[in-house]
């Protein structure tokens, strides 16, 4: 999976007109075999390596038990950024097969806002994510054209916490940021969507969703008996850079045109470690 096989073909994937105007009417869409083969073989494994290089020894209280988990880690366990960290990693999330993908969806130019990897553990708990909309924990100020692109490192099934969404609701615009720990009703904010089925999505292992940065969407709880891992790559629409954020504490601002990686990720009560 070096740099000249990921983009020997930047534009091999066949994406179509129809696909195209369902993405941006419904405000996501699943592609399957986005990564096949070898090159799905080589990205589980750099997940994999990077994800155990960085993995400590569980945390013990002072009489020998376990830590307990914190309510968020309940959810789920990630890695933050290891673009940053692993240049396996880095080839995949900047790579131009998943760029040009994200651009013709979007219909503009689009830069890596950051990714993650995700686990979510089989549990016995409620470990479901909640429904809410992305662009609300982000700091750009430009919110309408940004995508998350989540990989399926294994096969993700309604069993195992694949994700819904409910199509159109990015044209609502940005709503309240929802407490994932101790979730608001986001359908209070738009009670004419309550009625809208939601559609669940199903991936094989290398298979792809895109979502709009505003779409409703959700994850359900891990009720099998192994984990759900997917790598996740976020990205916004590269039009007017210096405009792009609202200043936070804990964000380097890394804007600059030509930059495939822009900020490293906002560190806040929303977004943990």
């Amino acid at each position: 999976m070096d740099d000249q096989n990921m983009d020997a073909r930047p534009l091999d994937y066949p994406l179509s007109d129809e696909q195209i105007s369902a993405y941006r009417r419904d405000g996501f869409i699943g592609l399957d075999g986005v990564f096949v083969g070898d090159d799905l073989e080589q990205l589980r494994s750099a997940v994999e390596a990077a994800v155990a290089s960085e993995s400590k020894p569980p945390e013990t209280m002072a009489d020998g038990t376990p830590r307990p988990k914190g309510p968020y880690e309940l959810i789920f366990n990630q890695k933050v950024n290891l673009w940053q960290r692993h240049p396996r990693i880095a080839r995949v999330v900047t790579s131009k097969r998943l760029g040009n993908l994200a651009a013709r969806l979007e219909g503009m130019m689009m830069r890596v806002w950051h990714d993650q990897a995700l686990f979510k553990e089989p549990s016995s708990a409620n470990n479901k994510t909640p429904w809410h909309q992305d662009a609300p924990y982000w700091p750009h100020q430009e919110r309408r054209h940004q995508t998350s692109i989540w990989i399926a490192l294994k096969d993700a099934t309604a069993i195992n916490g694949c994700m819904a969404f409910v199509g159109g609701t990015h044209k609502i615009g940005p709503l309240p940021a929802v407490d994932l720990v101790n979730p608001q009703d986001i359908f209070l904010h738009a009670p004419h969507i309550k009625p809208v089925k939601p559609r669940v999505i199903e991936l094989k292992a290398g298979s792809a969703t895109f979502h709009n940065g505003l779409t409703f969407h959700y994850a359900g709880p891990n009720k099998s008996g192994g984990f759900c891992d997917y790598l996740h790559a976020r990205g916004h629409a590269v039009r007017r850079p210096a405009a792009y954020y609202h200043r936070r504490p804990g964000l380097e601002d890394r804007s600059a045109v030509g930059r495939p990686i822009i900020s490293n990720r906002v560190r806040s009560d929303v977004m943990p470690r």
